[in-house]
C-alpha cells in the first residue's frame, strides 16, 4: 500500500498505487497508527516526513493524521511569536505574514522552554508561485559552523528578549497586532493574545514557572526575557542540533529605519547571548550562511501533510503570489527545566 522515498529531505510516504483504496484517509490513519514507531525511527533519521497523494481535505481529517502518526496530544498554541488563528482544537492557520515577506527558518518555541517536540503542516490551498516551506537539518548547521561559534552558543547559551503590547483582550488577531513597518515586518502581538488570558497573574505565573524575567510598563506592556538553549541535544538520538529563533529574533533582520526608530527595549523581539552580551550582526550572518546552505525545497500539493521533528529541523516560509492555505498542529509539548 505505502512507499517510502527516503533519499531526500523530507522523507516521501505515498501510496503506491493511484487507485482510490490506497488513497483512501481511513487506510492511512490504519497504516500510521500500526506503524507509528517505525514512523518515528524514519523521522529521528530524516528530520521531517512528507504525506503525499492521500485523500487528506479538511482540518480535522488534519488533526486526525497528526494523531495517529504520534503518541502526543495536540498542544495549545500558547507564547509564540506567530501571527495565527485557531480552527479548531490543536489546529491553527500557519504564521499570517504578509505574502511578500520571507519567513527565516527557524525551531516552533523554541524561544521559550515551553518548546514543541513535533509541529504539521497541511496544505489546504497549494499556492500559485513559490511559497515553500524550506526545511534545514540542524545537525548539519552545527556541523556547518566555525567551532568556535558553536563553542559560545553552546556555553553562553541565548537570552530571547520580547516586547509585548497591551492589546484588548478580544481574541481577534487584527486588534491585537502592532505593525511597524509599512512592509508589514517588524510588528508586536499583545501580551493577552500571545499568553491567551486578560489577567497578569497568569502571565506571571507563567513566568515563574519557566524562570523568564519579566517587566510591566506604566502602559501595560510587557516586556519578557527568558534564558534557553540555541544548539540542543536530542533526547532520543544525542546528536546535537540547531535549535533556535536567533534569525528571526536578532536586530538585523529589521529595516534599519525601524531599528534606528525605536528604542531597543521596546524592539519586538531581540536576542543576545544568555549572558547579556550582544549577538553581534557578524555571528548571525554566520548562521544565515550555514542555514541557507543546508535549506532543501519542495512544492506544495493540495492535500500535504508534513510531520517535522522539531528539534531536528527547522522549517521557514518563501514568499509567494496568490492564494496560499497551509494549517499547522503541534504535539508533544517539552517544559525545559534546564
Amino acid at each position: 500500500m505505502i512507499e517510502i522515498d527516503d533519499n531526500r529531505l523530507p522523507a516521501v510516504v505515498q501510496p503506491r498505487d493511484s487507485g482510490s483504496s490506497a488513497r483512501n484517509l481511513d487506510a492511512l490513519l490504519t497504516w500510521c497508527r500500526a506503524y507509528q514507531s517505525d514512523i518515528k525511527k524514519l523521522l529521528h533519521r530524516k528530520g521531517a516526513i512528507l504525506l503525499r497523494g492521500f485523500d487528506v481535505r479538511t482540518a480535522e481529517d488534519f488533526a486526525h493524521v497528526a494523531r495517529a502518526t504520534s503518541e502526543h496530544a495536540l498542544a495549545e498554541y500558547v507564547a509564540g511569536v506567530a501571527r495565527r488563528k485557531k480552527i479548531t482544537d490543536g489546529i491553527y492557520t500557519s504564521t499570517e505574514y504578509p505574502p511578500h515577506v520571507d519567513m527565516p527558518c527557524h525551531n516552533e518555541l523554541s524561544h521559550t522552554k515551553d518548546w514543541i517536540a513535533l509541529i504539521f503542516f497541511f496544505c489546504q490551498v497549494a499556492p500559485r508561485d513559490r511559497g515553500e516551506t524550506p526545511l534545514v537539518d540542524g545537525r548539519e548547521v552545527v556541523r556547518g559552523m566555525k567551532p568556535e561559534t558553536a563553542a559560545m552558543f553552546r556555553e553562553k547559551q541565548v537570552a530571547y528578549v520580547r516586547f509585548l503590547h497591551s492589546g484588548d483582550g478580544s481574541g481577534i488577531l487584527e486588534n491585537n497586532v502592532r505593525v511597524l513597518d509599512p512592509s508589514g515586518y517588524p510588528y508586536s502581538v499583545s501580551w493577552q493574545h500571545t499568553y491567551g488570558t486578560t489577567d497578569k497573574a497568569v502571565v506571571e505565573g507563567h513566568a515563574k514557572r519557566v524562570d523568564a524575567d519579566i517587566a510591566w510598563t506604566s502602559s501595560d506592556d510587557l516586556i519578557w526575557r527568558e534564558r534557553v538553549q540555541a544548539i540542543r541535544r536530542h533526547s532520543d538520538t544525542q546528536e546535537e542540533s540547531w535549535f533556535s529563533h536567533v534569525i528571526n529574533f536578532h536586530p538585523s533582520r529589521m529595516p534599519d529605519a525601524v531599528r534606528e526608530r525605536i528604542p531597543e527595549e521596546q524592539y519586538p523581539r531581540n536576542v543576545l547571548f544568555g549572558d547579556g552580551t550582544p549577538i553581534s550582526d557578524a555571528i548571525v550572518e554566520e548562521v544565515r550562511r550555514c542555514v541557507a546552505k543546508g535549506e532543501m525545497l519542495f512544492p506544495w500539493q493540495k492535500g500535504d501533510v508534513l510531520m517535522i521533528d522539531n528539534v531536528l529541523v527547522a522549517h521557514g516560509r518563501r514568499t509567494f503570489e496568490g492564494p496560499r492555505s497551509i494549517l499547522t498542529a503541534m504535539a508533544g509539548q517539552r517544559e525545559d527545566t534546564r
